[in-house]
C-alpha cells in the first residue's frame, strides 16, 4: 500500500443549500412586543416555556399567543406543523399562514421561513424564487443574518434578476455577517477570495471574513483560512502555526476536510511536533465524516501500523468507507484485504469480488488485478 499524502482543499463560492429546515430560524432577533395585555401577557409565557421545553408545547397556546401579537409563537406553531414534531400532525401548507402572521408581525425567522417554503416549493406553494427574495429579504432587513445568506445565495446562483450578480451577493453576504450569521461570513470570504465578475478579487479582506466565520464556528471557513496560511497566500507569508491551529479547530467542528488537513501538519511535523498517532486518528475522523481522502490514509495507517500497532480491521473499515465514497483505489484495497482473510470461505470471496468490481469498473488497476484473480480461482 501507498503512505499518506496531503490533501489540500480550494476555496470556492458556495450556494445556500435551498432545503434547509427551518430550524435554521430558530435562532433570531427580537420581534417589536405589541402593547401589553393581561390576557397576552399569560399567553406568551405559555408560549415562551414551550419553545424553552420547560412545559410540554401546545399548539392551542401557541396560536393564541400568535392571534394576540406575539411573533414568534406563531413561528413556532408553524415550525410544529412544518416538522410535524410534539404531538403535532405534520401539515406542511397549514404552516404557512402561522409564518406570514409572523412575518407580519415582524418575527424575522416567520419570514424567512416563507423564503424556505417558496424556494423548495413547499407548504403548497409552487417553487417562486423572486417571492423566496422578498421573504428574505424581509428577514435580512428585521435583522436575521440567515436571511441575508439566503438571499445572496439566489443572487450568486442567478435564479433573480438576469443572471449571477456576485455584487449583491457580496453586499448580503456582508450585511449578514455583521449580524453574526457564521455563514454569511464564510461565503463573503469565499466570493472575495475568488473575486467572480463584478467583484475585484481581495485575498486579505476574504480572510478576514474567514477568520470571522471561523470564530463563529463555522469549520469549512476555518479550514480553508487554514489552507490560505499554509500555502503562502496572504501578504503575511507561511505561517504553519496558524495553519495548524486553524485545521484543528476545523475538524473539531466537524470538517472533514480539516482533519485531513490537520493529520497532514501533524504527519509531517508542520507548525508542531510530528505526532503520527494523532495524524492517524485525524485521518480516520476524517473518514467518519465523509471524505474519502481520509479513509484511504488512515487505512494505510493502520494497516501498516503507522502511528500505533498494526489494525488490519480497522484498515478495512477504513478502506470501505473509502469505497462507499466513491475512490476507486479504496475499493481495490479494500478487495485485496478481504482477500487475504478470507481463507477459502465463499461469503468472503464474494464481497471481495463485489470490491474488486466496484473498483475495476471505476478504473482502478488494483480492483482488475484483483477482480481477475478471483475469477481465476476455482469456486
Amino acid at each position: 500500500m501507498d503512505r499518506p499524502w496531503r490533501c489540500y482543499k480550494r476555496g470556492m463560492i458556495h450556494r445556500l443549500a435551498a432545503t434547509v429546515s427551518p430550524l435554521v430560524f430558530l435562532a433570531v432577533a427580537a420581534s417589536a412586543a405589541p402593547p401589553a395585555t393581561p390576557e397576552r401577557d399569560d399567553a406568551r409565557r405559555a408560549a415562551d416555556a414551550c419553545r424553552q421545553r420547560e412545559d410540554p408545547c401546545s399548539l392551542v397556546h401557541l396560536d393564541k399567543a400568535c392571534t394576540l401579537g406575539d411573533g414568534p409563537s406563531c413561528r413556532a406553531a408553524g415550525n410544529l406543523r412544518w416538522l410535524g414534531v410534539e404531538g403535532v400532525s405534520r401539515d406542511r401548507p397549514g404552516a404557512l399562514p402561522s409564518f406570514r402572521a409572523g412575518c407580519a408581525l415582524d418575527d424575522a425567522a416567520s419570514c424567512g421561513n416563507l423564503g424556505i417554503a417558496y424556494s423548495v416549493g413547499e407548504g403548497g406553494v409552487d417553487v417562486d424564487r423572486p417571492a423566496a427574495a422578498v421573504w428574505y429579504e424581509k428577514a435580512c432587513t428585521l435583522g436575521e443574518g440567515i436571511g441575508c445568506a439566503a438571499l445572496a445565495g439566489l443572487h450568486v446562483e442567478g435564479s433573480i434578476g438576469k443572471g449571477p450578480d456576485y455584487a449583491a451577493a457580496l453586499r448580503h453576504y456582508r450585511r449578514g455577517c455583521d449580524l453574526g450569521a457564521a455563514i454569511a461570513c464564510a461565503r463573503a470570504g469565499n466570493v472575495l477570495t475568488a473575486g467572480p465578475d463584478g467583484v475585484a478579487a481581495d485575498v486579505e479582506e476574504g480572510a478576514r471574513f474567514r477568520a470571522r466565520a471561523c470564530e463563529l464556528d463555522d469549520g469549512e471557513a476555518c479550514d480553508l483560512l487554514g489552507l490560505s496560511w499554509a500555502g503562502g497566500k496572504l501578504a503575511s507569508g507561511v505561517d504553519h502555526d496558524k495553519a495548524r491551529g486553524l485545521f484543528e479547530r476545523a475538524c473539531r467542528l466537524g470538517s472533514a476536510t480539516g482533519c485531513v488537513n490537520v493529520a497532514a501538519s501533524q504527519l509531517n511535523g508542520e507548525g508542531g511536533a510530528r505526532d503520527p498517532e494523532a495524524a492517524r486518528a485525524s485521518y480516520l475522523r476524517g473518514c467518519e465524516l465523509g471524505q474519502a481522502f481520509g479513509c484511504l490514509n488512515g487505512a494505510v495507517m493502520a494497516w501498516q501500523g503507522i502511528g500505533g500497532a498494526a489494525d488490519p480491521q480497522k484498515a478495512e473499515t477504513a478502506l470501505s468507507r473509502g469505497c462507499e465514497l466513491g475512490r476507486a483505489d479504496c475499493c481495490g484495497m479494500a478487495a485485496e484485504v478481504v482477500e487475504a482473510k478470507a481463507s477459502g470461505r465463499p461469503e468472503v470471496l464474494q464481497q471481495a469480488r463485489a470490491l474488486a468490481e466496484k473498483g475495476c469498473t471505476a478504473g482502478d488497476a488494483r480492483g482488475c488485478a484483483v477482480k481477475e484473480r478471483l475469477n481465476a480461482a476455482p469456486r
